[in-house]
């Protein structure tokens, strides 16, 4: 999460948008993501990123939330 966060704060630095990790042209292919639920909201001034995964496989599902002002995650649910 943190690389995606360096990516979006660099390319927001170049192009002055946040970049659209689910792009197909452009997008990631990070085959890790695939094993993870997550959600992306962005505009031209903030990006918001929710990953929820059963880390643990406890039947319990985690949700980390991170947006343009941290690569901090904020632990939303605990897994």
């Amino acid at each position: 999460m943190e690389q995606l966060y360096l990516i979006e704060q660099c390319y927001y630095g170049i192009y002055g948008t946040y970049f659209d990790p689910r792009s197909a042209n452009w997008g990631l292919n990070w085959s890790w993501m695939d094993y993870h639920d997550w959600q992306i909201r962005l505009d031209s001034s903030a990006f918001w990123i929710v990953v929820s995964t059963d880390l643990n496989n406890d039947g319990r599902i985690g949700v980390w939330a991170m947006d343009q002002t941290s690569p901090v995650l904020t632990n939303l649910s605990d897994d």
